[in-house]
């Protein structure tokens, strides 16, 4: 498989923490895409909460959690 443009992902959170150098994951068939466990739980991102998704000027896909209960 190869890709022609290389996309990141970013979780915002301004906290301290470390995280895994990299996860690899697979888009499923409705284009969703599974954040490890581990990660979610070092930012602070549980079942349930809402998500902001945005690109950012560089191409970047950035997802915000969303403090307001939608």
């Amino acid at each position: 498989m190869t890709f022609e443009q290389n996309t990141n992902i970013i979780i915002s959170k301004e906290v301290n923490y470390k995280l895994p150098h990299k996860i690899i994951r697979k888009l499923d068939d409705l284009g969703r895409i599974h954040i490890a466990k581990e990660i979610r739980q070092q930012v602070g991102v549980d079942e349930g909460d809402a998500m902001t998704i945005e690109i950012n000027d560089n191409g970047q896909i950035v997802l915000t959690k969303c403090e307001d209960k939608v």
